[in-house]
């Protein structure tokens, strides 16, 4: 009998092992394949923007030009050195509007958007700009316009931006997003792969405007998130996904 108690406890700690393994297992499969979240580093950021000046009215984005969908998706290629040229306004407007512009009656943009959730945010960054003063803007679709939230290059942007194609170019445009926005136009359910999906069709846009305006660009997912987000001063809200420097291309580079 004391033999058989002896191998009843045995097995009630072998089960309680495999239970407690399974849910290590379970948990650490979960983490990373992202089926829950982990909690973030805590950031300096905002609750809302805050705004330096009033809005600034951007050129009309023109429709048509002399390079084909099919031209700009054949010389597609991600470009990371520009030249010291500034960039034009007409050239920043047109850039802004390719990822995020209103061209319906009812809102709808360039890139589509399940359920018309519409999470993307645009950050620009405008070191050298013709007849724009350097600075943090955020573009705003509704009116195609750009307003202000820092006058001036932030000190630390260039450490937040970590590779040399954010630190060089004349312009970076931050891609972030509102991820609620998406949960609350489905009642509640979270669909953030529809957010990533979205960002995706945006970068995608920016590249095809980009070889139809002759200039240089790369999709960057290297760069210090947290730093970029406390310096740029983006809303705690939104998650950034893509820094996006755009410039004229630097004739010694490789493109990919």
């Amino acid at each position: 009998m004391a033999k058989i108690s002896e191998l009843k406890r045995i097995n009630q700690v072998l089960a309680a092992l495999v239970v407690i393994l399974a849910l290590v297992l379970g948990i650490t499969l979960a983490q990373q394949n992202n089926w829950i979240k982990t909690p973030s580093k805590q950031i300096n950021a905002p609750a809302e923007r805050t705004y330096t000046s009033e809005a600034i009215n951007l050129p009309t984005p023109r429709k048509i030009s002399s390079t084909s969908v099919e031209a700009a998706l054949q010389s597609r290629r991600s470009k990371r050195s520009y030249d010291e040229e500034s960039l034009t306004l007409q050239q920043v407007s047109q850039l802004l509007w390719s990822a995020q512009g209103v061209t319906t009656n009812w809102g709808g943009r360039t890139a589509p958007s399940a359920k018309s959730a519409y999470p993307i945010e645009l950050s620009l960054v405008a070191k050298n700009v013709e007849d724009l003063d350097p600075g943090v803007y955020h573009y705003l679709p509704e009116n195609h316009q750009i307003r202000q939230t820092i006058s001036e290059i932030p000190e630390k942007y260039n450490e937040a931006a970590v590779q040399q194609s954010g630190q060089s170019s004349p312009i970076a445009i931050v891609v972030s997003a509102n991820y609620q926005r998406m949960t609350d136009a489905f009642e509640g359910e979270v669909n953030d792969d529809n957010v990533l999906l979205e960002a995706g069709h945006v970068g995608q846009n920016f590249y095809l405007q980009v070889e139809s305006l002759r200039l240089g660009m790369v999709v960057v997912g290297g760069f210090n998130r947290n730093l970029m987000q406390e310096t740029l001063q983006i809303p705690s809200s939104e998650q950034l996904i893509y820094l996006i420097p755009v410039g004229n291309p630097s004739e010694t580079q490789t493109p990919h």
